[in-house]
């Protein structure tokens, strides 16, 4: 499928298949792909 990109939302990006994916992947993992996942980590401690 290929990854979808938002102009609005500088550097935003995910994976279109990732919306289908039965389970949904782990959202900590999708986080760090995404290169936010130490940051959410920390805040969610």
């Amino acid at each position: 499928m290929g990854d979808y990109h938002n102009f609005s939302i500088v550097g935003f990006w995910l994976r279109v298949e990732w919306l289908w994916q039965d389970p949904l992947p782990d959202e900590l993992q999708v986080l760090r792909k995404l290169g936010l996942g130490k940051e959410v980590v920390r805040r969610r401690v």
